[in-house]
């Protein structure tokens, strides 16, 4: 189901912990037939790769894709406020843009939510995947694999981890994710060997601005601009007195 653990856990038995837990769950279709997107089916992974390798999830993904991809600036866990290649990240209260440090679980390493990188290293990233899964240190995935993970599973619009679309009449693969003080959105377009990311941080419309960057570089036009998610300060002044009314255990449609 649909849902993701956020308990703040950066014990090295989290994420272990986190994919049994899993056992009690009712899976909402059989395997196959349907599709939905979990941050825990990635937290599945990171545990499958952890018992197979016997290494830390972390240290797996130093090893195996970061060191050979060239990205030597990027890592799980919190950053130090003081360091100086950290950027500050921002989030709305009360209609107000705040700083606000990252709220991080070792649970969900493999979701990405706690994975800080550079500029530099995501364009890396990209680039790697564009040559077929080859770095300047070494490969770190097969072409018959990386094409495999841009093929449709159970719906046409969707692989593995990536979303399939098009932009004027070209292929693309796209996928975007939001951290609460950050967000990020990457694009590929495998036959023109051309990509485009987008970091901020803050909660940011960066699908919007992924799909317009692209489009500059095509020449296409750009779509209108997206409303504004600013938010004027909120006015809602709370009646405590009805607080024990809503005392109790609530379960919504992410958990």
């Amino acid at each position: 189901p649909t849902r993701f653990v956020w308990d703040g856990a950066q014990d090295d038995g989290a994420l272990e912990r986190r994919a049994r837990a899993l056992a009690t769950e009712r899976l909402h279709f059989e395997p196959g037939t349907g599709e939905e997107y979990a941050n825990d089916g990635y937290t599945l992974l990171g545990l499958v790769i952890q018992t197979v390798t016997g290494q830390p999830y972390a240290a797996y993904m130093r090893d195996a894709v970061f060191t050979p991809l060239g990205m030597d600036h990027t890592r799980f866990g919190p950053l130090s406020p003081s360091a100086p290649d950290a950027a500050q990240g921002y989030a709305w209260t009360r209609g107000e843009l705040r700083s606000a440090e990252p709220a991080w679980s070792s649970t969900q390493l493999p979701a990405g939510s706690a994975t800080s990188s550079s500029a530099e290293d995501v364009a890396r990233y990209l680039t790697a995947l564009l040559a077929g899964g080859e770095g300047p240190r070494g490969r770190v995935l097969s072409a018959s694999a990386l094409e495999r993970m841009w093929q449709p599973l159970v719906r046409p619009t969707t692989g593995m981890g990536w979303v399939l679309s098009s932009l004027a009449g070209r292929k693309m693969v796209f996928h975007a994710g939001n951290a609460l003080i950050g967000s990020s959105a990457f694009a590929l377009f495998p036959s023109e060997g051309m990509a485009v990311a987008v970091l901020a941080n803050r909660s940011a419309q960066v699908e919007a601005m992924v799909q317009d960057v692209s489009a500059l570089l095509f020449g296409e036009t750009l779509a209108s601009a997206p409303a504004s998610t600013d938010r004027a300060p909120s006015t809602f002044v709370p009646d405590t007195r009805v607080w024990k009314d809503y005392v109790g255990t609530f379960d919504t449609a992410v958990g």
